[in-house]
């Protein structure tokens, strides 16, 4: 009952609008991806994927809210529309990096590598489209991420100098 409320202060304290990975598709291409995947519905509190785990989908959040906890802890939260699991389709190895759960009941669409495939082949402009925002939401992604290291490299320095203004300070004790 608490997990909730503390999951929705987190998306509007990162002050992030995230974008959909359905944005600019036309109709015709979600009902495409709608076909060639697979909906997953999950209760609350269910794994969808586990960090380690191999297989070669991806996921987007249809409705719902999916926690992401990578070494146990958790570091993000994904939404309606939201894109997760891209790294393990995309990567070779095709690992998890990390854990995905369900905070309330969320629904999911599963693609994997021979439904996005299968799609590209079959209508160009379409593949193109979805490969386009797959990018845009990795691009998205990684500005957030860096934004959030060059905030903490600030603080480092910052907790630098207010460590040699202290030892400046102490020196004659």
């Amino acid at each position: 009952e608490q997990t909730w409320p503390s999951m929705e202060e987190r998306f509007f304290r990162r002050g992030v609008e995230r974008w959909s990975f359905f944005e600019g598709l036309r109709p015709g291409i979600i009902d495409e991806l709608m076909t060639r995947g697979q909906v997953r519905e999950l209760g609350e509190g269910e794994h969808l994927v586990d960090q380690g785990g191999e297989d070669g989908e991806m996921y987007v959040v249809l409705d719902g809210c999916l926690e992401i906890l990578a070494g146990g802890k958790s570091v993000d939260v994904a939404g309606k529309g939201e894109l997760v699991g891209e790294i393990a389709i995309l990567s070779p190895e095709r690992l998890r990096t990390a854990s995905l759960v369900a905070l309330v009941p969320t629904k999911v669409l599963g693609l994997n590598h021979f439904a996005l495939r299968s799609m590209a082949f079959g209508d160009g402009e379409a593949g193109h489209q979805v490969m386009l925002n797959l990018a845009r939401c990795i691009a998205e992604r990684f500005s957030e991420k860096a934004g959030l290291v060059a905030g903490l490299a600030a603080e480092v320095e910052r907790l630098r100098g207010e460590l040699r203004d202290l030892r400046e300070k102490t020196r004659g004790y």
